[in-house]
């Protein structure tokens, strides 16, 4: 976080995007926007708002210091890295830019908030339209004919685990229907790679990723540690979808996966 960068400028009317509404998220400040093609994108803050996180009485104690140090734990750049690694696996992404948001008369009444800030900017749905996993859940529910891509989704958690990154619950995916109409087959497409890297030091995130409170907060180390915990945020996801899969395809695919990878 204190390490000097050399970033790309962000000027969106350069771009061609337009401002259309805040994003609803809470820790990071988010917007969408439109091209002239109807495409919507997203910026989102590379800093987050951990106040957000506390009950009004502890915003503006040594709480709030605490939780920006424990902040401190995610890779402020790591989103950059997934295109390259998703590419060798076969997964999903997208492709997402990070840089300075320069002052623009664009941003209108949203200048304040983020002119002038480091952001990241991505397409919001890089496959094209897609369901979100609340719909397309009650679309498997609703015919055994629909069906998703559990191989791509299998390599897409293995990825999560290869990263590190832990926060991986159902709205971190969208789903894209590969055959249009009946009979859907849904692949996965994850998004939002804040988590990836994250780095758990020191006493009290040590403690916090102890069995019996946050085990998922492992953080990203060779060895891997509790790897059923690790996946605790998408384990509905998990349940649902790897039962279609036999020990030998597990291994298969895990092989597969591992060769991709190399250390080079």
């Amino acid at each position: 976080w204190s390490a000097p960068a050399r970033l790309p400028v962000i000027k969106i009317s350069e771009l061609g995007l337009k401002p259309t509404e805040l994003g609803g998220g809470k820790q990071t400040k988010s917007m969408r926007l439109e091209d002239a093609q109807g495409k919507e994108w997203v910026i989102r803050s590379i800093e987050k708002n951990p106040e957000i996180l506390l009950p009004e009485p502890w915003r503006q104690t040594f709480a709030k210091d605490w939780l920006l140090d424990a902040m401190g734990a995610q890779h402020p750049y790591a989103p950059l890295i997934v295109p390259v690694l998703a590419d060798a696996v076969d997964v999903p992404h997208a492709s997402p830019v990070i840089g300075w948001v320069a002052p623009d008369s664009a941003l209108g009444q949203y200048s304040s908030i983020f002119a002038n800030t480091l952001c990241l900017l991505e397409e919001r749905e890089p496959a094209g339209n897609t369901d979100n996993t609340l719909k397309m859940m009650e679309r498997l529910d609703a015919d055994n004919d629909n069906t998703v891509d559990t191989a791509t989704f299998f390599r897409a958690r293995l990825l999560d685990f290869f990263l590190g990154d832990w926060d991986r619950h159902a709205d971190q995916w969208r789903w894209a229907d590969e055959q249009k109409g009946h009979n859907k087959k849904y692949l996965p497409v994850p998004r939002d790679r804040d988590q990836a890297l994250y780095r758990n030091e020191g006493l009290v995130p040590n403690t916090a990723s102890r069995k019996w409170i946050a085990p998922f907060l492992t953080g990203f180390e060779g060895p891997i540690k509790r790897g059923n915990t690790f996946f605790i945020t998408g384990s509905q996801l998990n349940g649902r979808l790897f039962v279609q899969l036999t020990y030998e395809q597990w291994m298969q695919y895990t092989r597969d996966f591992v060769s991709r990878l190399s250390d080079s």
